[in-house]
């Protein structure tokens, strides 16, 4: 399968999970005082999740998410084992969210494990 340019595809693994979990999003690094970026988790799949945060992390830094709110809809048995409440994550891409407010940023993560 290809895109409209002749660009190969890439076909989602797993059943997407729609959520409203809020999280707390920062870079993993080493250095100190690199200060949390709130966010709410839209989606969430055994390979990964969607994230919205108002911080524009970069495409291929790897970020350590930790979820601080559960919603109150529960997810299907089989899925329950694969929600993850802290996880370190690649950010694989970025779009900005434009709203007359303020920007918001959806990233697309990947599970490391």
């Amino acid at each position: 399968m290809t895109t409209p340019a002749g660009k190969p595809t890439r076909i989602r693994r797993g059943m997407r999970l729609p959520t409203e979990a809020e999280v707390k999003c920062r870079p993993y690094s080493s250095i100190r005082g690199t200060a949390d970026s709130r966010g709410v988790m839209l989606n969430v799949s055994e390979n990964g999740s969607y994230v919205v945060t108002r911080r524009a992390f970069e495409p291929g830094s790897f970020l350590v998410v930790r979820t601080t709110r559960y919603p109150h809809v529960r997810f299907p048995e089989a899925a329950e084992g694969g929600f993850r409440s802290i996880f370190l994550a690649e950010v694989k891409w970025r779009k900005e969210i434009k709203s007359d407010t303020a920007s918001r940023y959806g990233v697309g993560l990947k599970y490391l494990d």
